[in-house]
């Protein structure tokens, strides 16, 4: 089977600059592996993004209210060339549901009628958001009455809500994967320790990512004269709220303690990553309303394994897992002794490297990239066998 991984949303490069260097953007790495996991799968597939677009940054306000209008386009318009037809099945990465947009599918299914068309909504909430806004309530009827229309050209809808439906689309729910042979696990000799705790956060901060209660809630610990273990917190990554939370560390005299990497990949991340005891996910779930996570990072960090903390259930972890706590902090702070008792219930039994493997088998079976994308090459290849 072939087939063609179409994006409506990245752009052409996928990178970014940090510092004197470019580096490949998130989502960029997700589409490059999804492609080569798709392939270990039977599934034969090629890239194509080309794509027509103006930033909304670059335009003028009236042309900006002139493209919510119904049929005017809004978002990146796919370029049709002769190249996308002939496949067995097209894996269209959504970004919005404009005019253009549904021309482009009535083409492709015109074009080819015995092909399979799936549709990934990588951000499940992005059409629910916009009725949220006043100035964006005419793209939330915009997507909707696009998307209703999709729904007689669209075979399924793959998202990571666990659902059968989603929208007006039957769906394919899968979970967010990763390559785990491209993450290390750490070598060195690391030993539990009763006076040292080193977490981290690796990301790009957005307030749900909940610094801000990571660090109140060290200051907390350490105005507590009767704390018995230094705990260390390595925040890895960027985000335009750097500047604010690091006046907080300083105000707070927690330099010694709060330690800022910045952005960090290959070997320097590794480093970091040898270092620590515990992952940190997502601690400020209460600001957004998904009552599940499904952040890469977590995965990430179950691939070193390292078991994780969180304020919010993640939808690679079983329930009862032991390698996960999920710690409310929806009073905007937590105790920080809730993360030493885990710690030290996980290793009082066991040594740090039988934990390591033990979280880094557990990645393998459950966040796997090819274990992830299976139910989309069981769908595609029992819809091939129904027509042979």
């Amino acid at each position: 089977m072939k087939m063609l991984y179409i994006t409506q949303a990245e752009s052409d490069l996928g990178l970014f600059s940090w510092g004197d260097k470019s580096y490949v953007f998130g989502h960029e790495k997700k589409i490059r592996d999804q492609i080569e996991a798709f392939g270990a799968l039977g599934i034969d597939t090629d890239y194509y993004n080309k794509r027509k677009f103006k930033k909304a940054d670059k335009l003028s306000v009236g042309v900006r209210v002139i493209r919510m209008l119904p049929h005017v386009q809004t978002y990146p318009k796919i370029i049709y060339t002769d190249a996308i037809n002939g496949y067995d099945a097209y894996y269209i990465r959504f970004k919005g549901a404009d005019y253009p947009f549904y021309k482009f599918l009535k083409k492709l299914r015109a074009n080819n009628p015995n092909a399979k068309i799936l549709l990934e909504f990588p951000d499940m909430d992005f059409v629910k958001r916009l009725a949220k806004r006043a100035v964006t309530i005419p793209l939330y009827w915009k997507n909707q009455y696009f998307l209703k229309k999709a729904e007689k050209i669209v075979d399924r809808s793959v998202t990571m809500n666990g659902s059968t439906r989603f929208l007006g689309f039957q769906n394919i729910p899968i979970i967010n994967g990763i390559v785990t042979r491209r993450i290390k696990l750490p070598e060195n000799e690391k030993q539990s320790d009763d006076n040292t705790l080193h977490l981290g956060m690796v990301a790009t901060f957005y307030p749900v990512h909940g610094a801000d209660i990571l660090i109140e809630s060290m200051h907390q610990y350490y105005c507590n004269e009767n704390n018995h273990r230094k705990i260390f917190l390595h925040i890895v990554g960027a985000s335009r709220h750097m500047d604010a939370y690091r006046e907080t560390v300083k105000n707070y005299h927690l330099e010694d303690f709060v330690l800022f990497h910045g952005y960090l990949s290959d070997e320097p991340l590794d480093e970091v990553y040898a270092q620590l005891d515990i992952g940190v996910c997502e601690m400020a779930a209460f600001r957004r309303s998904y009552p599940i996570s499904s952040a890469l990072k977590c995965r990430e960090y179950l691939a070193k394994g390292l078991p994780i903390i969180s304020s919010v259930k993640n939808d690679a972890i079983q329930e009862g897992y032991p390698y996960f706590k999920v710690i409310d902090t929806s009073d905007g702070t937590f105790d920080m002794n809730e993360i030493a008792a885990f710690y030290d219930a996980i290793f009082k039994q066991k040594t740090v490297k039988e934990v390591r493997e033990e979280i880094r088998d557990y990645a393998e079976k459950t966040v796997e990239m090819t274990v992830t994308l299976k139910p989309i090459a069981e769908y595609l290849s029992a819809s091939e066998s129904a027509e042979v």
